[in-house]
């Protein structure tokens, strides 16, 4: 789920790896600056587009701001900052398993004085992450049936037997239907039906054609 506050979090501690020893204010700045200290906000982002009927993307924008002590430094620390997300490409999500903001650009300012002497720069960091939608539960297939088709003749062996038809409770077994025996009202061949003779579709259920 999106969590703004995760997302900035997350972007700390990228950062992190490589400026260990600046302080981080996370979602706002300081009234007093001062030099090593950098200032992580969101800075907004684009209405969510819907991609599939199963999921949406999120565009977010993120402001970094770096105060140094002067131009060179500001440009030395959010350089580094800078090869982070060109080599890494995404960020993973905090406390979000398997979840990644995936960098679009990542843009610098010039270097600037701010009207208490340290000097400042800008970085946006654009990213993107995509949303899956919540979908309906449905029951699960409870029971399912099967038949047995031939050419000829349409039963299950529980129908041959006379436990699954119309008929029920007529104790025809598979033994009196090879013996000849007569089937369900019908007479069958005078010697009897055999196993291959059945699956090949010859008529077991009606009366004997010459």
């Amino acid at each position: 789920m999106a969590d703004i506050k995760n997302e900035v979090q997350s972007i700390r501690e990228v950062v992190g790896h490589v400026l260990p020893d600046v302080k981080y204010n996370l979602m706002h700045m300081p009234a007093e600056y001062k030099a090593d200290t950098m200032s992580i906000e969101y800075a907004g982002g684009k209405p969510a587009e819907s991609e599939t009927g199963y999921h949406y993307r999120i565009d977010r924008l993120y402001q970094i701001i770096y105060l140094g002590k002067n131009a060179l430094d500001c440009v030395e620390k959010m350089g580094k900052v800078e090869r982070l997300f060109n080599n890494e490409m995404v960020i993973p999500l905090k406390n979000v398993e398997g979840r990644y903001l995936r960098i679009d650009s990542f843009s610098l300012s010039r270097p600037f004085k701010t009207e208490s002497g340290v000097y400042a720069i800008i970085g946006m960091l654009s990213a993107h992450f995509r949303e899956a939608r919540s979908q309906s539960i449905y029951p699960k297939i409870g029971k399912v049936e099967t038949r047995t088709y031939t050419d000829k003749i349409v039963i299950s062996w529980a129908g041959l037997e006379g436990t699954a038809t119309e008929f029920e409770g007529d104790e025809y077994t598979f033994e009196k239907l090879e013996n000849g025996e007569t089937v369900l009202g019908e007479t069958a061949a005078p010697n009897g039906f055999t196993w291959s003779e059945i699956e090949s579709g010859k008529i077991a259920l009606t009366k004997e054609e010459e």
